[in-house]
């Protein structure tokens, strides 16, 4: 939900904001595509950092910028179950947000009766 509030938050508003899912080999990859300002490559080093918030980028719609908690919390939590963030982005070319999970094969049900 992070992501989409991003995206949202700092795309302009009459911009779409696209939501995707790819699964391959096992894995789920969620992403979501902004047309916001981008990210340089110094600044896609620190985002994931605990109460980082990138200054150059304004807010474009919504509320005001947050804590600089979301996508460090969205890290920790995707991580703790076995999966990966990541992020490509192009100044003036908007972002993509993505994280990565393990699918998990149910077995397959037992009588025992």
């Amino acid at each position: 939900m992070n992501y989409v509030t991003n995206a949202l938050r700092y795309s302009p508003a009459n911009q779409p904001v696209v939501i995707g899912l790819d699964c391959e080999d096992g894995v789920a990859r969620v992403w979501v595509r902004d047309q916001g300002p981008g990210l340089s490559q110094e600044a896609q080093k620190d985002i994931w950092q605990r109460f980082h918030q990138v200054k150059s980028v304004p807010v474009q719609s919504g509320s005001e910028k947050g804590l600089g908690l979301g996508l460090y919390i969205c890290q920790m939590l995707i991580e703790q179950h076995q999966g990966a963030v990541g992020v490509e982005s192009t100044p003036g070319e908007g972002s993509t947000f993505w994280f990565t999970l393990p699918l998990v094969r149910e077995p397959p049900a037992h009588n025992c009766c």
